[in-house]
């Protein structure tokens, strides 16, 4: 068989001239502006990255300027990593300092002087871990000694003059619930972690919020006997941090929000709106939880009894109205407390209809929120002191200030900051 050789083809390539410029360098050795780097940081911190943003501070002296206020407006607080951050060993001179002129500023003698600029830009505080006594003895003797002479409540503007809003984490919650002071700093605060009774007299918040424990549905009776201890004690310290003697939270305090609701009592601010966020349905394991919502969804998958979400509720209004109320004081409740409860039926034992076993195995789902208003509606009127001057007219005021929103709503809309602070 033939084989097939290529035929000689000879090619002549023409080159095209070739023009000699040039290029610029592709990295420019004009820094970039600070505007445009505060803008990065101010993306990348929305992202969660925080790190990222802290080494970008560390720049320049102009950076730093401009990029502190973002990396700080939304502070973590965690177990250790955090205590250097709060620790003022050597206080920082009480004066103001001119972060943006002395030079001095900057020498590694003065981090203290830095850290407590920085702080004055915190918007936010997220409290995973509440600081030990030892750290918070630190943080407090800062605030006195800075303080002015003129009274507590002037101390304001020392430490954080702008935070507006503080989260407690579920491990801060449990803290709370269990805190015993460890300290021999002879303090005036017996009842609260100083890190806590310190933030409620030097900054003027407008919402608190606190999250519970997540645990299963299985799991919510085993988890109630292990908290009985210390419910009460965790009520009456909230209570403290917000009408506590010179706590500026008493005036400045607007929205209490409580997440992850299961079996817990749970507290109630005069003077705020109150809201609750019950915790679904949580099924499969706790490594791999599955969210569950309500309605038909969550039949036989176990749970509270209904009764015993009637009586979480009622306990939260009951609770601003003992008997040795006066009048007056009801009143004032009345016209300035909002009690919000959403996803009511969170965590509820339902069924799909009504059978022969009654309630023993949950209530029909499609009655479980009617079932709870009913009961609240006839239980409270039963509670309220008639020395009080509660009539008709008054319990009508009191259910016009409580609003149930069915659904499940995990978001309150507020605690939206997220990301690790470094």
């Amino acid at each position: 068989m033939p084989i097939a050789t290529p035929l000689p083809i000879q090619l002549e390539l023409n080159a095209l001239p070739i023009k000699s410029r040039t290029l610029q360098p592709r990295l420019s050795y004009h820094p970039l502006p600070i505007d445009i780097i505060r803008r990065i940081s101010a993306h990348l911190a929305d992202e969660a990255f925080l790190g990222t943003v802290s080494n970008i501070q560390r720049a320049s002296k102009e950076v730093y300027l401009g990029v502190t206020p973002i990396l700080y407006r939304c502070l973590h607080i965690k177990h250790r990593k955090s205590d250097r951050l709060l620790s003022f060993t050597n206080h920082p001179q009480n004066r103001k300092a001119d972060i943006e002129n002395d030079a001095h500023v900057f020498e590694a003698e003065n981090d203290g002087v830095r850290r407590l600029e920085a702080l004055k830009h915190v918007r936010r505080l997220i409290i995973h871990h509440i600081p030990s006594d030892d750290i918070a003895e630190s943080f407090f003797q800062l605030v006195r000694a800075r303080a002015p002479q003129s009274g507590a409540h002037s101390s304001k503007s020392i430490v954080f003059p702008h935070l507006t809003h503080i989260e407690l984490s579920p491990d801060a919650v449990e803290q709370l619930r269990t805190w015993v002071s460890t300290s021999n700093f002879s303090s005036p605060f017996n009842q609260n972690p100083l890190f806590l009774e310190t933030l409620s007299r030097t900054s003027g918040i407008r919402v608190l919020c606190m999250t519970f424990k997540s645990l299963l549905s299985q799991h919510w009776e085993e988890y109630r006997d292990l908290t009985l201890i210390g419910q009460y004690q965790l009520l009456s310290r909230i209570q403290a941090l917000h009408t506590g003697n010179n706590s500026l939270w008493r005036d400045s305090l607007r929205v209490l929000n409580v997440h992850d609701i299961s079996h817990q009592l749970v507290p109630t601010l005069p003077g705020v709106e109150n809201s609750y966020f019950f915790s679904p349905h949580i099924i499969g394991t706790e490594a791999h939880p599955i969210l569950v919502g309500g309605g038909k969804e969550a039949c036989y998958f176990g749970g509270i009894d209904w009764t015993y979400r009637s009586w979480q509720i009622g306990k939260s209004i009951k609770s601003l109205f003992p008997s040795d109320l006066d009048k007056t004081a009801v009143q004032d409740i009345l016209e300035t407390t909002q009690w919000r409860f959403v996803g009511p039926d969170g965590q509820i034992k339902v069924k799909l209809v009504r059978d022969e076993d009654d309630d023993e195995n949950g209530i029909p789902y499609k009655e479980v929120i009617s079932a709870i208003k009913s009961q609240i509606r006839s239980g409270i009127p039963q509670e309220l002191s008639a020395g009080q001057g509660w009539d008709d007219e008054q319990v009508e005021k009191l259910f016009g200030r409580i609003k149930y929103v069915e659904g499940v709503s995990m978001d309150c809309g507020l605690c939206e900051c997220d990301g690790d602070s470094e």
